[in-house]
């Protein structure tokens, strides 16, 4: 997959492509993220701590003598172990965290900046959040990307829902039932204001059905079968988001392809509603 990557760094703008991006830590990669590594837990009066913090949560054996222990882990951990203490230490740090470096004292934001800079100029797989709370995910389509950071920089209940659900879908520990479940709150936060604002038990399948049933007066931005357009991306996700045990008491969780069509097809329905192009005739 050839993919061009947007960059910026020091307010100068850049694009860089690549063949194919990598999943796990190469070797010219690895140097760079070890001193973005090393400069989070060069605060000498929490180093120890933040050492203590790894082990017991990535449940991994940390030797406490050392004055930066997670730099010395860093040595022999594995390029799965390496990523999940950098999404711990953005998790951890990223936020509201004041470091000292090279130009001085840096905020969370300008940390988590460095190493979205680092990763995306040695053409990784993953890539920092798009805000607050910064945690690793996966780089995925600049169309899909924009959509979601429009969306959640909304700022609202849609998009805090979208931002829970693309952490389940694309974070580091993937949970594709409950970035479902986001995903339906997300759409079901936008509709219901437009086809069911008097029903306080108002679900997706309930306002769906009500656009379905009065489907001759919505309108999607004034386009002829914009309803039908609109019912479609509804019915998909409403259709495969019922989970029920099976007769033999097995129950079936979202798939990773299920997850990431439901969510590019709610990012589309929380889109339009965002921008007033989903209207009911009075």
């Amino acid at each position: 997959m050839t993919a061009f990557l947007p960059l910026s760094r020091r307010g100068k703008e850049s694009a860089i492509q690549f063949e194919q991006l990598v999943e796990d830590i190469p070797d010219y990669l690895a140097p760079s993220l070890y001193e973005w590594v090393k400069s989070v837990e060069a605060d000498r009066e929490a180093g120890l701590e933040h050492g203590q913090v790894v082990a017991r949560l990535l449940r991994v054996t940390i030797d406490p003598k050392w004055a930066y222990p997670t730099t010395v882990f860093w040595g022999g951990a594995t390029a799965a172990e390496r990523l999940d203490v950098i999404d711990l230490f953005l998790r951890l740090f990223g936020n509201n965290y004041v470091h000292f470096n090279d130009d001085g004292y840096g905020s969370g934001a300008q940390v988590a900046e460095r190493l979205e800079w680092i990763l995306s100029s040695g053409g990784s797989a993953w890539r920092v959040s798009f805000g607050e709370p910064y945690e690793l995910v996966k780089r995925v389509d600049g169309t899909i990307q924009n959509a979601a950071k429009a969306v959640i920089d909304q700022n609202d209940d849609p998009g805090a829902a979208i931002a829970r659900a693309w952490s389940n879908c694309y974070g580091r520990s993937p949970n594709y039932d409950e970035a479902y479940r986001n995903l339906v709150l997300a759409v079901e936060s936008v509709l219901h204001p437009l086809a069911a604002p008097m029903d306080l038990r108002a679900t997706l399948g309930k306002a769906t059905a009500h656009i379905g049933a009065t489907k001759d007066k919505w309108t999607v931005g004034g386009m002829d079968n914009g309803a039908d357009a609109l019912l479609d991306l509804l019915s998909l996700i409403w259709t495969n988001q019922e989970r029920h045990a099976r007769p033999d008491g097995t129950i079936r969780g979202v798939g990773k392809e299920e997850a990431e069509v439901a969510l590019s097809a709610a990012l589309t329905v929380v889109q339009w509603a965002n921008a007033g192009a989903i209207r009911k005739a009075s």
